[in-house]
């Protein structure tokens, strides 16, 4: 997606690289905010994306988030989610 402004969604579990679960083109001007939201449903997440207020698109539904239990991670997991930009100096 060469020049274009994406959003995109990243798993990280433990040390190296992660992997990339999701992207999709947005189309901003430049000047406006790009609003992100995480919804926890259970065990499950959604990730979505705005360029507006309250017009959200889903970027992926039905992420598993077990891999952040306690039961899963064998103890203290230490959980984080969190949602990030930045923009690549060209």
């Amino acid at each position: 997606m060469n020049g274009q402004t994406v959003v995109q969604l990243e798993k990280h579990a433990g040390p190296g690289a992660g992997s990339i679960l999701a992207t999709a083109p947005v189309r901003v001007d430049g000047t406006g905010p790009l609003y992100l939201k995480i919804r926890g449903r259970g065990g499950l997440y959604e990730f979505s994306y705005a360029t507006k207020p309250d017009e959200w698109t889903l970027l992926q539904g039905n992420v598993d988030g077990t891999i952040l239990s306690t039961n899963v991670a064998g103890g203290f997991v230490g959980t984080m989610l969190g949602l990030y930009a930045y923009s690549p100096s060209h």
